[in-house]
């Protein structure tokens, strides 16, 4: 039997909450020979947030009608606080329009559902992961700080803006901490700006290990984050 460590083993989150559609679309992927895959699934919109925000999910298929979100207000929600994750959305035959909005506002792509087969989602799920991940590479070039991969200005005014929408649409409230390094100066006088790379190399792992994946950290500049 041949074995399966030579392949990358995508992990993939369905949130759908109709029982009969999410066991319609496992059976897919448990066919499937583009796989092989991990399967987890929500049955609702925080949920599936939480399970994303725990640890490695490759790809996201989403259906848009959900207890706790509606629409497009649902696939918004989820690209705000999980932008680095390729959502396909599952899509209702009367939902095909507002499926459509979700590509021109950044889903990979949709799907409808009765309508698919087993090649189509593998298609699907293969050129949405590859997609994701050149836009990925594009979006660290031009947002993310070159030392320590944090998010850089640019982006940060970016997902500010999304979470102040989402806060006033949602009626919640969002937190902004500021922080610099004590005494970092003198890293630099006494031990070089190579040890002083170091230390806010480490502060930014630190920091990321320290909040939840859906949580912006940015470095402003010079030890200011």
């Amino acid at each position: 039997k041949e074995s399966y460590s030579k392949y990358k083993w995508h992990k993939i989150l369905i949130i759908e909450d109709n029982p009969q559609d999410l066991q319609l679309t496992r059976r897919l992927l448990e066919k499937s020979s583009g796989g092989p895959y991990h399967i987890s699934s929500a049955d609702r919109l925080s949920t599936g947030i939480a399970i994303a925000s725990e640890g490695k999910t490759d790809i996201i298929l989403l259906d848009l009608g959900l207890p706790d979100g509606r629409g497009l207000d649902t696939f918004i929600r989820l690209k705000s606080l999980l932008a680095e994750i390729p959502i396909v959305v599952l899509s209702g035959i009367e939902d095909q329009e507002t499926s459509r909005t979700a590509v021109q506002q950044g889903a990979q792509d949709y799907l409808i559902k009765g309508q698919t087969n087993r090649a189509l989602l593998e298609h699907t799920i293969r050129y949405a992961i590859e997609r994701q991940t050149a836009e990925n590479k594009i979006i660290k070039l031009a947002y993310r700080d070159p030392l320590t991969n944090l998010a850089n200005r640019t982006l940060l005014a970016d997902r500010s803006l999304l979470s102040l929408a989402a806060c006033q649409r949602y009626h919640k409230k969002a937190a902004v901490m500021l922080l610099d390094v004590e005494k970092f100066k003198s890293v630099n006088d006494n031990l070089g700006h190579e040890a002083g790379a170091e230390v806010l190399k480490e502060l930014a792992v630190r920091l990321k290990n320290s909040l939840r994946i859906t949580d912006t950290i940015c470095r402003l500049g010079g030890d200011e984050f």
